[in-house]
């Protein structure tokens, strides 16, 4: 990770939605992997939820 680090330190232009700004690759990789990680532990939740209240109806 540091190996990737140190040799992805060029800035690149970001234009997200009404975000933009520079930034070095490997902070922008971070960010965006950091992001996908929460919103798919999100769905999993709902999904968990889900499957927890179908269960419980069926029990009772």
């Amino acid at each position: 990770m540091i190996i990737f680090i140190a040799q992805n330190t060029a800035s690149v232009r970001i234009n997200f939605l009404w975000m933009n700004g520079q930034f070095p690759v490997a902070l922008a990789l971070l960010i965006a992997g950091v992001a996908g990680a929460i919103v798919a532990m999100a769905v999993a939740a709902a999904r968990i939820l889900q499957l927890r209240r179908m269960v419980s109806r069926r029990q009772s």
